[in-house]
């Protein structure tokens, strides 16, 4: 009759003691001592994938605040760009915008997509391709952020009220784009 003991992940098993023989009805079997040796701290697969959705949440959410404290550094650039711009061009609204308020508005979408991680399914961390597109996506809105704001502050053809109404993958692709425009050779355009 076969005995199944059954330990969790990451359990080494190893020789401890003598071995012997041992006469059986199907014939002779070989017995060797074994000690199990498990960690007091493993954990089981539903733990492992609990944790590791913690710790991409949590690595996000220290991505939002980390944009937020980068674009925040960005102010007085605003400034002195928004008083570049002819300020007729804008709405009653937009003519003394505040910096903050635009970067509320940035990490506003920033924490959409922090929120749809939060509500994905925890098998997704167990799914190597389906976590590295979330991971993707959380890097990606890092980028798009920073695009949005960099949009308008470097590019004087824009204005606040257009910029702003753009989600920030609008104008991640718009500033892609733009700069791609630049770097092609006269020839190629």
């Amino acid at each position: 009759q076969e005995v199944e003991y059954l330990s969790p992940p990451l359990t080494f098993i190893e020789p401890y003691g003598g071995e012997y023989v041992e006469a059986t009805e199907a014939g002779p079997v070989r017995v060797i001592g074994v000690r199990i040796a498990v960690s007091s701290k493993s954990m089981l697969v539903q733990e492992v994938i609990e944790q590791k959705m913690q710790l991409h949440i949590q690595t996000f959410e220290y991505s939002v605040d980390e944009v937020r404290r980068e674009l925040m550094e960005l102010e007085d650039e605003y400034e002195r760009r928004l008083a570049r711009d002819n300020l007729s061009h804008f709405d009653e609204e937009f003519r003394n915008f505040p910096w903050v308020s635009f970067v509320d508005r940035v990490i506003k979408e920033c924490e959409l997509i922090l929120e749809r991680h939060r509500g994905v399914d925890p098998e997704a961390y167990h799914d190597e391709r389906r976590y590295q597109a979330l991971v993707g996506e959380m890097l990606e809105m890092k980028r798009m952020a920073r695009s949005k704001a960099e949009l308008y502050l470097r590019d004087d053809s824009l204005y606040i009220d257009k910029v702003i109404s753009q989600s920030i993958r609008e104008c991640h692709r718009l500033r892609v784009s733009k700069l791609r425009k630049r770097l092609e050779p006269a020839g190629e355009a």
